[in-house]
Formats: C-alpha cells, structure tokens, sequence
C-alpha cells in the first residue's frame, strides 16, 4: 500500500502555517506532523479529522490510498447515506438489520467502523472490535459492482493495522460454513480455521431478535 497527502499544499494554502503551528492545533509534536508530510507515518483515524478540520475540508481532500495499483481508495469512519448500508449488506438476517447495527456501533469504539469511500461513492465497509484481549471483524462488505479491486483487502488490512496499534495481540473473525468465496478470501490473507466451536445466545427478547 501507498499512500499521499496535500498537508504541505495545504499549509502554504492558509498563508504558510508552519508545521510546528499545525501540529499545536491538532496536539501533536512537530516532528510526528513531519513524518506525516513526508508519507513516513500514517497518522490515526482521529488525528486525520483533526488534521482535516483545520483545513475545513475532507479527510479525503487530504489523504489519498493506493493499494496495489488499484484505484484510490479512501477508508474512514463517517455515517452511512440512507440505503447504503442495505446495499452493501443485502443478505443481513433480521436480528443484524444494518441501520440498527450501524448505530449501536457508532455508539462503542465508533472508530473501529470503517467506510471505504472511492469519489466520494459508497463502495465498502468494515466493522470490528477490541475487548482487551482479542479484536474481532463483525462485517467486511463491498459493493459487488466494486469487487476484484482490492477493496476488501484494503479494509482487512486497515482493521488489522488499527488493532495492533491499539495493543490487539490477535485477529478472529467468524464466516458462515457455506460461505466459500468469503474462507477463501480469508485464507489469502493469512487466516486459518482454527477448532472452535461457535456458540450464541441472543440477549433480546425473541420478537426484537
């Protein structure tokens, strides 16, 4: 993966701001903005809005991704459109209906709902967790017009990047077994199964389930 940013263009834009006068706005050292600039560093999701919010834009007017020589695609947490949600999950069963889904989790570790924007399209998400001792992907979804480009692999490595920087010493993830296509996209990142039996127990009451 590689990535860019307009932090310097965008400096010079508000009458030459200095990196040490950027980084006391957004709480940071001088040096980490340094990095940054030079695409040495990925900040984190929430130093990016920050970094974004100074110069009132976008995170992705800012930072730009390319994975693989795959077109840009730009990965943050935002709240979905009305029936993006729906469209990128079709087959949600009832008791994981995706409007009700996206706003628990928007309401615990909101960081860790992540959106892949490409133009400013809708085209994947992403939704994880870290308890302190395992971190786990709930849901990765892309857009099937938008398949076969990288984008569920960007999404995987991102959730993973941002697990481990939270101290996260292990990845598990759930796929239903007659779900191929989705262990085969998994095993080409690494993953493997491992003997466990998965168990449930739904904690609503059955007509809200």
């Amino acid at each position: 993966m590689s990535w860019s940013n307009k932090i310097r263009e965008l400096r010079f834009e508000l009458g030459a701001m200095t990196q040490r006068e950027l980084a006391e706005r957004v709480g940071v050292s001088r040096q980490t903005i340094n990095a940054i600039e030079r695409s040495k560093h990925q900040p984190s999701l929430e130093l990016a809005f920050r970094i974004a919010d100074v110069f009132e834009t976008s995170v992705e007017d800012v930072f730009s991704f390319d994975y693989d020589g795959k077109p840009d695609i730009c990965i943050v947490t935002i709240v979905l459109r009305g029936g993006d949600d729906q469209r990128l999950r079709p087959d949600a069963p009832p008791r994981n209906e995706p409007a009700v889904d996206i706003a628990r989790k928007l309401e615990v570790q909101r960081e860790l709902f992540l959106v892949a924007a490409d133009g400013g399209e809708i085209v994947g998400t992403a939704m994880a967790g870290y308890d302190g001792h395992r971190g786990w992907v709930y849901y990765v979804a892309v857009d099937p017009g938008h398949r076969r480009r990288g984008i569920g692999t960007a999404l995987m490595r991102r959730v993973a990047g941002d697990l481990e920087g939270m101290g996260c010493p292990k990845l598990n993830l759930q796929v239903r077994g007659a779900n191929r296509d989705a262990v085969c996209f998994y095993e080409s990142l690494g993953y493997v199964a491992e003997d466990r039996v998965s168990m449930g127990r739904p904690l609503e009451e059955p007509d809200d389930v």
